[in-house]
């Protein structure tokens, strides 16, 4: 009885796993970007001309075009929606604050 349980427990437990390390749309959206942009040659770590968020990220989730980063339309508006309603969030965060 006690390795059934055992068992069962061991199986929620990885299946809760697999439910909560699941990507939602939108992050993969936004990591299809952040891989394009890697791949024409941007760089995560503070750069003055090929920096990942600044000069490539941003540009393209704003509509604008960047060399060397070509993106589907609607991974780009997807990323766009779910940055908003982050942005959304953390501004009522800090409406709320006292």
């Amino acid at each position: 009885m006690r390795q059934v349980r055992t068992t069962l427990m061991l199986m929620a437990i990885l299946a809760a796993q697999q439910v909560f390390a699941a990507e939602s749309a939108s992050d993969r959206s936004c990591s299809t970007i952040a891989d394009a942009c890697l791949a024409a040659g941007f760089v995560k770590t503070e750069s003055t001309t090929k920096g990942i968020w600044h000069d490539c990220m941003r540009p393209v989730i704003l509509g604008k075009t960047v060399t060397g980063v070509s993106i589907n339309a609607s991974v780009v508006k997807s990323c766009r929606a779910d940055k908003i309603k982050e942005l959304q969030m953390e501004l009522k965060e800090m409406q709320q604050a006292k």
